[in-house]
C-alpha cells in the first residue's frame, strides 16, 4: 500500500457524511463512495474518530442531538469502514507525505475542498 493509492479521511468528512442536513452531506457520501469504488485506501487517525465523537456530541450544535450510543455505533462502523492509523512516528510520516502532495491549494480556506488528502491527483475534487 502506497501513498498513491490511500486517502485521509479528515473529521470534517465524517460529521458532513452523518448529517444530512449538511450543504457537503451528498459531496461527502459521494466522495467516500467514489473512492470506495476506484478500491481506494481509506484512512482515518484515532484522533479523527476521537474529535467526530466531540464535534457531534458538542451540546447546540445539532438540530437533532445524536444519542451517545449512536456515536459509538458509528465510530464502531468507521474502524471497520476505514484503515485506522494508531498514533505512531511512521503514521506522522505517512500524513506528512500525503500533506506533501496533497491536491489542496496552500492557503485554502475552502473547508468542502479540504476535507480529504489525495496523493497524486493534482486537482482532483
Amino acid at each position: 500500500m502506497t501513498a498513491t493509492n490511500s486517502v485521509f479521511v479528515d473529521t470534517n468528512i465524517l460529521v458532513y457524511a452523518q448529517i444530512a442536513s449538511s450543504a457537503f452531506h451528498s459531496r461527502a457520501v459521494q466522495q467516500v463512495h467514489d473512492f470506495q469504488q476506484q478500491n481506494i485506501h481509506l484512512w482515518v487517525s484515532r484522533q479523527v474518530l476521537r474529535e467526530y465523537l466531540a464535534a457531534m456530541n458538542r451540546p447546540n450544535t445539532l438540530a437533532a442531538p445524536i444519542s451517545r450510543a449512536d456515536l459509538v455505533r458509528d465510530v464502531r462502523l468507521f474502524k471497520q469502514q476505514f484503515l485506522v492509523a494508531d498514533d505512531l512516528d511512521s503514521v506522522t510520516d505517512m500524513v506528512l507525505e500525503l500533506f506533501a502532495h496533497s491536491f489542496v491549494d496552500e492557503g485554502k480556506s475552502d473547508e468542502s475542498v479540504a476535507l480529504l488528502w489525495r496523493n497524486g491527483e493534482g486537482g482532483r475534487r
